[in-house]
């Protein structure tokens, strides 16, 4: 399949590019190691190699390009260099990527963290080779550009500045300009928010965690909008962006349940550093989970606002006020 002279060749969803410009055949992008058949094959009468991004997910078969083509030239930023040799264990012909260089018509935008540091855009002929920008739907964005919200935002800004006529992502379809940019600007809005965002996620065996849990969103309730939730029906869309998160939970086996750990690991840690938290629990033998929990959200980089409580078995009118003064020190 061709557009905009550029041949566009698409294996498992994943798409690469290629086109002859100034007399040399370029390959822009790359696919996963398992797809990199069609890639070698395109590849083995190409000068160059452009990498949007060292991230294995769009290199594979660059090694391979690399061994049986040692004078292919591979051009990257130099963070994508860097990568690239560590990846294939090989030395390159390397060709550095500076913002807006042009080579043989196509000219290079730096465009960092969509999504890894190492990321370029690249224009040649009306068209831009996005990568991961404007690459699937929304549950896509969720799940590889939203921890980098800021940066996608900023790439748009400067996509809107462009005099292009189409967009050729490194997975889905070839976009229409307008409605791609339109699209991401709806993923990246920031929700206004009349009261911060506190989110309460739990996990409750006996319903003793639940109770503290409800007791806190009670007193919670006036000052905060109050996202309350079990863990293993969290969405993390809404946990990403609280201004504050409480998590409760009880100890299974001394540690704390899959579906809280589930939870922890999909933290936005990038925009959630410094986010002030709070831990608490029931547990019966020893409150592992809980410590557990609050270790590794300090570890993190996230700010403790209270030594966490912990209560054996049934929360007492004691214990529910202690749990109260220790989220009262979020106002001090």
């Amino acid at each position: 399949m061709s557009a905009n002279n550029v041949n566009i060749h698409t294996v498992g969803g994943y798409n690469f590019y290629s086109f002859i410009t100034d007399g040399k055949k370029y390959i822009i992008g790359g696919v996963p190691q398992k797809y990199k058949d069609d890639y070698i094959a395109e590849a083995e009468d190409a000068s160059a190699i452009i990498l949007l991004t060292s991230k294995p997910e769009f290199c594979g078969g660059v090694g391979d390009v690399v061994a049986n083509n040692p004078d292919i030239d591979v051009y990257a930023t130099s963070a994508g260099l860097r990568n690239i040799k560590e990846i294939i264990n090989r030395d390159i012909n390397e060709c550095l990527i500076k913002d807006n260089m042009e080579i043989g018509g196509i000219k290079f935008i730096i465009a960092p963290n969509l999504s890894w540091v190492d990321t370029v855009l690249a224009m040649y002929s009306g068209t831009l080779f996005s990568g991961e920008l404007f690459s699937g739907d929304e549950e896509y964005y969720n799940e590889n550009l939203a921890v980098n919200r800021d940066f996608v935002k900023s790439a748009i800004e400067r996509v809107k500045t462009l005099d292009i006529n189409s967009i050729f992502p490194a997975k889905g379809e070839v976009c229409d300009v307008a409605t791609a940019i339109l699209q991401y600007e709806a993923f990246t809005a920031i929700p206004e928010k009349t009261k911060s965002l506190l989110s309460i996620v739990y996990s409750s065996e006996y319903g003793f965690t639940r109770k503290m849990a409800e007791y806190a969103k009670k007193i919670l309730t006036e000052d905060y909008d109050v996202y309350f939730t079990e863990a293993a029906a969290c969405d993390m869309a809404v946990v990403n962006n609280s201004d504050v998160l409480i998590i409760g939970t009880n100890t299974i086996n001394r540690n704390a349940p899959q579906a809280v750990w589930d939870v922890i690991t999909r933290l936005d840690l990038v925009n959630m550093r410094q986010t002030p938290y709070f831990v608490f629990g029931s547990f019966g033998w020893a409150g592992d989970g809980i410590k557990l929990v609050d270790k590794t959200l300090q570890a993190m980089g996230m700010k403790q606002i209270a030594k966490p409580v912990e209560v054996l078995f049934n929360p007492s009118e004691k214990d529910f006020t202690q749990l109260e003064k220790a989220i009262a020190k979020l106002k001090s």
